[in-house]
């Protein structure tokens, strides 16, 4: 799937306008080194929005629900930001499947899918269940900072009672918890 930035070349478009009406049209040399370098500093990778993972995690949910779940689009929560710190913002999904016609309180397997951005597009990754019990709340800094609940003894089956803030990092092609 590729899925370009096409609201780039309208924005450098409209950026190069207010330029040039903010410099009062000067003169021909003027507009022309200063689109050089508004040309020269665009971003030159693809810059994804939460759309563009909802889309991709939606193609690739069959693959993760296999034959008995269902993961929908609409039970997930997207994250933007470098997981991988190569300085491009990648995607990160958070789901939940179920049997059946709606997830209600019971939930057959949660995780988190990755998307990695190559500069071009969004290319899926990895998916995991190993850390079911574990909520992101943003990613900062190539980590995933959330919390992970746990049951305490006595807890309904619904309900854990223990909430610790965890932190994921992408190492060698998974998600590992940082000491």
């Amino acid at each position: 799937m590729v899925f370009y930035n096409q609201n780039r070349k309208m924005k450098n478009w409209c950026t190069l306008i207010m330029l040039l009406i903010g410099l009062g049209l000067g003169s021909c040399t003027n507009q022309s080194s200063d689109t050089q370098s508004e040309s020269s500093n665009a971003s030159d990778y693809f810059i994804p929005v939460e759309e563009d993972v909802l889309f991709l995690f939606e193609y690739e949910a069959d693959r993760i629900a296999g034959e008995d779940r269902v993961c929908e689009s609409t039970k997930a929560k997207v994250f933007i930001g470098d997981v991988n710190d190569d300085n491009k913002l990648d995607g990160l999904v958070q789901y939940a499947c179920h049997l059946g016609e709606s997830l209600g309180n019971v939930s057959m397997g949660n995780g988190l899918v990755l998307f990695l951005n190559d500069g071009i597009q969004l290319d899926y990754h990895l998916y995991t269940e190993d850390f079911n019990q574990f909520v992101p709340e943003k990613i900062e800094h190539g980590e995933i900072v959330g919390t992970q609940y746990r049951y305490a003894e006595g807890d309904a089956r619904c309900c854990p009672s223990i909430k610790e803030p965890m932190t994921l990092i992408f190492q060698k092609d998974s998600f590992v918890k940082k000491k």
